[in-house]
């Protein structure tokens, strides 16, 4: 018997999910020509609490009209709380709660502004990840996410080159004032 494909869309908007569903659809029907039991994640979505049920009820619509009705949220307080742990506990907790389902295909938008998008990403190493154009149309290669060791080690090098540089800026244009 053929275990179906798994795919996670990863949204935090309704725009979001509008171009992951588009993208879903060509990849299904042109790359891999059957479809797949889709989960739909909405995360990070930094609405107030008080519309977080009604912007949840607004994709739970819109998913509902295209036949996927398994979608999970995780509010913006529960995903800063996820923040505060060690990283491989996140990711963890992240797949325990998309109920441990190893997904063939991670569906997400190109966010360079998010803890939420790097770290599904890292969470399914092996899923292939589809990166499509969020609402600035952009789109990416898919490594262009994925942080290495030596980025992490390179980061504060780079803080301090940038500083000096400034900082060179900064006297210069005060000694050519003063001249």
């Amino acid at each position: 018997m053929k275990n179906s494909k798994k795919s996670l869309i990863a949204i935090q908007g309704t725009a979001q999910f509008l171009a992951a569903y588009i993208a879903l659809r060509w990849y299904e029907e042109s790359i891999q020509k059957e479809s797949s039991d889709t989960t739909i994640l909405l995360y990070d979505t930094s609405v107030s609490k008080d519309n977080e049920s009604l912007f949840l009820n607004s994709v739970k619509m819109m998913a509902q009209a295209v036949s996927l009705n398994n979608v999970i949220f995780i509010s913006e307080t529960e995903m800063r709380d996820l923040s505060l742990n060690w990283y491989s506990k996140c990711k963890r907790k992240l797949k325990s709660k998309l109920d441990n389902i190893d997904f063939d295909s991670v569906l997400i938008a190109r966010d360079y502004g998010s803890f939420g998008t790097q770290l599904i990403l890292n969470a399914y190493p092996n899923a292939l990840s589809i990166e499509y154009g969020d609402s600035f149309g952009l789109v990416g290669n898919e490594n262009a996410l994925k942080a290495s060791f030596s980025d992490f080690l390179n980061r504060p090098l780079n803080i301090l080159k940038g500083i000096v540089k400034k900082s060179y800026i900064i006297i210069t244009q005060s000694v050519l004032i003063l001249i």
